[in-house]
């Protein structure tokens, strides 16, 4: 489960920022809507967090910036290994519009509960050349301890390592503009828990856009589960009101070996004559099209634990299906294998207090030129219960967040477009003229 995220210089966030999955308190919330982790050395020790989040926010408010920014961290753990010496960080994507921050360095960390349900907390700092500052500690009795920390002149030698880093190579080689996270979580020799790590980051969390081809399925490849999971798929369809009998997943074919697999999507239906008939997925609405799409890495979740993150879940989805979604994973009785939701989204039906409580809704606002989070938990608690009215309060402006639109401006730029074609125009039959 992913506990909480920060931030800071990249893209549209200047400053840092940092989001929270864990409620305060568990006296007086639902005990569906969160997880509870037991630290399996101590049994007092124990996390709480919220099985769904949602971010809202206007358009350009940074809400997807946030998803971005979770994906470039987990790219860079994942792929920098593979980065030639001396070549810039691809990753590099600071805050452009201030001359302090153009070229400082980027701050991503983490803090996550594994499989093992142990807590961990990655962080990484790094600029266009080189990682700055990189470290990873975990909590095995609920007390921090690091595994190792790595400083902007570490280098294979030099690098610190906690007591824990047992059991395998500390001395791996690396460059600069590399994660020692990536090198040794690809390592044979590196002690299991790094290699854990690395595999439970770059397999477990899934962060997924509107425009994300569906390689996504790698991960029901990995869990060789991809026939149940089309089974389970095609049980979905036709409680969830779309008109198909089944759904299909083939692998394309790939003539090189080495390349990650990738899958078509296909719906079955029947003719009135009773043939069956397959359709391209590319071939249906919208809404039928990302809903098909995430069915199985849905399914995948409930097989084992996984972190969905889910760039505009509601994309071309009717309402009532994104709920469905949530409340799917709100499900103690359904969602046991403990996976999570966070996802970004514009449709104020799901900013419902039947649905979520005040700390499981986030904001993403513009502040002057640069991205600000915060939760409605942040709010006068003597003003903001979590009965509260809260779709209707945002749309009073009362949250901030919402798109500022000048309805005057607009009005007279709409008035003025006929004035300002027929100057161009003009000028257009002067210069032919001469």
């Amino acid at each position: 489960m992913l506990l909480s995220f920060s931030l800071r210089n990249f893209t549209s966030y200047k400053d840092l920022e940092y989001i929270d999955f864990r409620p305060s308190s568990v006296k007086k919330i639902a005990e569906d809507s969160y997880q509870t982790i037991t630290n399996p050395n101590d049994e007092q020790k124990k996390e709480y967090v919220y099985r769904t989040n949602a971010i809202f926010g206007a358009n350009a408010s940074g809400k997807s910036n946030l998803i971005f920014g979770l994906r470039v961290l987990l790219g860079i753990i994942e792929n920098s290994a593979t980065w030639m010496e001396d070549k810039k960080i691809p990753a590099y994507f600071p805050y452009k519009l201030s001359s302090e921050s153009e070229h400082a360095a980027t701050f991503f960390e983490i803090e996550f509960v594994d499989v093992s349900d142990i807590k961990f907390c990655y962080s990484i700092e790094y600029n266009q050349n080189k990682i700055i500052n990189e470290t990873l500690d975990f909590y095995p009795n609920g007390v921090k301890a690091n595994i190792f920390k790595r400083t902007e002149n570490s280098d294979w030698k030099t690098i610190k390592f906690g007591k824990h880093y047992i059991g395998g190579t500390k001395q791996l080689p690396f460059f600069k503009n590399q994660s020692y996270l990536s090198v040794a979580g690809r390592s044979a020799g590196a002690p299991q828990i790094v290699r854990d790590i690395y595999e439970f980051l770059t397999k477990r969390i899934v962060c997924l856009s509107t425009h994300d081809p569906i390689s996504y399925l790698k991960i029901s490849e990995s869990y060789n589960a991809l026939p149940a999971l089309r089974e389970i798929a095609s049980l979905f369809i036709p409680n969830i009101g779309i008109n198909a009998d089944a759904l299909i997943v083939k692998e394309i074919e790939n003539s090189d070996p080495n390349s990650e697999s990738t899958y078509d999507l296909y719906i079955q239906r029947k003719t009135e004559e009773g043939k069956v008939v397959e359709f391209h997925h590319h071939d249906e609405s919208d809404g039928t099209k990302h809903l098909i799409e995430l069915l199985p890495l849905i399914s995948a979740a409930f097989l084992r634990r996984c972190i969905l993150v889910i760039d505009e879940l509601d994309s071309s989805l009717h309402c009532e299906l994104a709920i469905l979604l949530i409340k799917i994973f709100n499900d103690p009785k359904l969602n046991k294998s403990g996976s999570q939701l966070i996802f970004t989204s514009h449709n104020l039906q799901l900013m419902d207090k039947d649905i979520f409580n005040k700390e499981q809704i986030w904001f993403a606002d513009k502040v002057g030129k640069r991205t600000k989070i915060y939760s409605l938990a942040d709010f006068d608690s003597s003003m903001i219960k979590n009965d509260s009215p809260f779709r209707k309060w945002y749309m009073h402006g009362k949250f901030g967040a919402l798109p500022e639109i000048n309805y005057s401006n607009i009005s007279e730029l709409i008035e003025n477009i006929h004035e300002i074609f027929l100057k161009f125009q003009t000028e257009d039959d002067n210069r032919d003229s001469e």
